[in-house]
């Protein structure tokens, strides 16, 4: 669990590498969903569903959308999706411990080498698919 202060002002990015922008805010429905607020770049608010949320460590990583549409591009002559900064020293949320699995896949990234969570999809420091 994360509460907001500790969600608020990291950067969202999509497993790709893509900014979104900053996380905001949490919102929550009647229905039971929750969803993370992020302020994007063009200064625009977009909602992403709690179940899309890949990881949290320096970075908030987020799954791709399945829907099959096309990626948003910037509209024309706005300014493109910002360079994702390197991560602040000493930034990173503590990740809760996870349940006792018997080891499935990859411990550690393939791609930066970050030791992976037991039944990670996806890295939670560069988002990489395991």
């Amino acid at each position: 669990m994360f509460r907001k202060d500790e969600l608020a002002g990291k950067i969202v990015v999509e497993s790709s590498g893509r900014s979104l922008g900053k996380a905001k805010d949490i919102a929550f429905g009647l229905d039971g969903s929750i969803a993370l607020i992020v302020a994007a770049d063009d200064g625009s608010e977009i909602q992403i569903g709690m179940d899309r949320i890949a990881g949290v460590a320096e970075y908030i990583v987020v799954r791709r959308e399945q829907t099959g549409a096309p990626a948003p591009v910037a509209a024309p002559g706005s300014a493109p999706a910002s360079p994702i900064p390197p991560p602040r020293p000493g930034s990173a949320i503590p990740l809760p411990a996870a349940p006792a699995q018997a080891a499935v896949g990859p411990s550690v990234c393939r791609n930066c080498g970050a030791q992976l969570r037991a039944g990670a999809k996806f890295c939670t420091k560069c988002g990489t698919p395991v």
